[in-house]
């Protein structure tokens, strides 16, 4: 970020640490996907995000897509910023576009 470029903090987390978290909070929590449309060149995708926490009041977006040919879903992405997943989603459907609750459950203090 441009306000902080002499301290940052790290957050590592080791991938098995990783899924034994969201192994736990999946359990607890009801999974939700939330729809987006993303660009493959110049064509639109409909991907999914949905929102893992990975620390304490910070979470991250991890969109995916599913692969007709291979009959698998690839992850496409890691996304920080509550805005543009919230914009992406909203351009899916007017419906969302003022009183969308999808992404409130979505904090992070996760600067680019």
């Amino acid at each position: 970020s441009r306000l902080n470029k002499k301290r940052r903090k790290t957050l590592k987390l080791l991938s098995h640490e990783f899924k034994k978290d969201s192994r736990v909070k999946r359990n607890q929590d009801k999974l939700v996907m939330i729809p987006i449309i993303m660009f493959q060149d110049t064509e639109p995708q409909i991907h999914h995000v949905i929102i893992v926490t990975i620390d304490n009041g910070i979470n991250i977006g991890i969109s995916f897509i599913y692969d007709e040919i291979r009959n698998n879903v690839q992850v496409t992405g890691i996304h920080t910023d509550k805005s543009s997943i919230r914009k992406q989603h909203q351009w899916l459907s007017s419906k969302h576009m003022t009183d969308c609750e999808c992404c409130k459950d979505f904090q992070t203090n996760i600067d680019h």
